[in-house]
């Protein structure tokens, strides 16, 4: 056996075996022997390149110090034990030179993915959230071939994100979900550090494939109508779609946000009338209470009136924007508009309440509070699409100057 010394409390040799023919041979891989900090002796196999096999005891012993006095790896060393084989880790673990967290990054991505996801369940996100979030993650894990969260680097993620054909926003999504999952790996002991800590957001404002638009007031009456006396889509009639729309319009709840209502959600009896949308399922993770007009209440206490208070609202379907689309036909109102190419999908009718409020003269902070955005900016600079209407309005209101030629 060729065994080398060092001062550093550790060994590095080639351990001879016997072959078939009975002669003694040399491993051309190196192990690594010590004593750990039980004064077990331990043996470990290494490289066959000698100094990566000094280094790599140098890493064990360094390791075993600090479990002798209670610490855990940071920085380089513990990346370089999140980079560990998964049969050199269970030794470690055996030994207890490495802690019970570390046996958890031998565990397959997919698992920790479930756990991730039972938490956001757990933490009162909905199912739907949830289940968006896990779909993210586990596509990217997928496509990039990551078994294990080890694996995972920045550059793979950025290149895999930067290959997908959509918008800015799409991709910031699925960018948001992993690292949301990596930090959830860390504060639960999972792992030591996050491999996309740096990655960064794309600039929405600068690449946005869908852009949307809003309606012209004729035209939204139009629609309302046209679908009220529409014909049954599915299970909804055209007087429920009619009004679901209304409600979208006036409120600004997104579709997500409509399904979770029930009759209950509705005070119609209030000065002014409310609806209100649970903490659960409110983007902002808060209790919304967002006042109506006396007509649409009027109109909602029609709906509802044969209705328990934990019955769903209205019959929303899946796919709210081919609902809408179709509507959209029947009122001879273009899905994307010919000329700039701006759509209304079921997210405009979003729009078309920050629209609405601008062409009425809102101010911006009672259009953030009815919008439930965080900044003014955003509900100013994306949402309030005033259009030719508004730009000839803003003229009207110039003062009329005359200069001499």
């Amino acid at each position: 056996m060729s065994r080398r010394r060092n001062s550093e409390g550790f060994r590095v040799f080639q351990p001879e075996y016997t072959a078939r023919s009975g002669k003694k041979r040399r491993s051309p891989r190196h192990h690594v022997e010590f004593r750990d900090h039980n004064s077990i002796r331990r043996r470990l196999p290494a490289f066959t390149d000698y100094s990566a096999s000094v280094s790599f005891g140098r890493k064990v012993r360094e390791l075993d110090d600090l479990r002798a006095v209670g610490e855990s790896p940071r920085g380089d060393l513990a990346r370089w034990v999140d980079g560990l084989t998964d049969d050199v880790r269970a030794k470690l673990i055996d030994w207890s030179i490495l802690d019970q967290r570390a046996s958890m990054m031998t565990l397959p991505l997919a698992e920790h993915i479930e756990d991730w996801h039972q938490s956001i369940l757990n933490n009162g996100r909905t199912k739907t959230h949830a289940d968006r979030l896990k779909t993210q993650v586990s596509r990217l894990i997928t496509a990039c071939g990551f078994a294990r969260f080890a694996r995972i680097t920045e550059l793979e993620v950025q290149t895999y994100l930067s290959g997908l054909t959509c918008s800015a926003q799409t991709r910031n999504h699925a960018a948001h979900a992993v690292k949301q999952f990596s930090t959830w790996m860390v504060r639960h002991g999972r792992a030591t550090q996050s491999p996309v800590s740096g990655l960064e957001m794309l600039n929405v404002r600068a690449d946005r494939k869908r852009v949307r638009r809003a309606l012209g007031l004729d035209d939204l009456i139009n629609l309302l109508n046209v679908t009220r006396h529409g014909p049954t889509r599915g299970k909804t009639t055209g007087i429920e779609r009619s009004l679901i729309y209304w409600v979208a319009v006036e409120t600004g709840l997104r579709a997500s946000e409509l399904r979770s209502l029930t009759a209950g959600s509705f005070d119609l009896v209030a000065t002014p009338p409310t609806v209100t949308v649970e903490a659960g399922f409110s983007k902002r993770r808060r209790r919304d209470t967002l006042s109506l007009t006396d007509d649409l209440a009027a109109a909602l206490r029609t709906h509802l009136a044969s209705k328990l208070p934990s019955a769903a609202a209205f019959t929303i379907p899946g796919r709210t924007a081919e609902m809408l689309k179709a509507d959209l036909k029947r009122a001879k109102i273009p899905y994307r508009d010919p000329v700039t190419g701006e759509f209304y999908d079921f997210h405009s009718l979003r729009y078309q309440l920050a629209t609405n409020l601008v062409r009425g003269g809102a101010h911006p902070a009672v259009m953030q509070a009815r919008m439930r955005h965080s900044t003014v900016r955003l509900t100013m600079d994306i949402y309030a699409r005033v259009g030719k209407d508004g730009q000839t309005a803003a003229l009207d209101a110039l003062p009329r100057l005359s200069v001499g030629a």
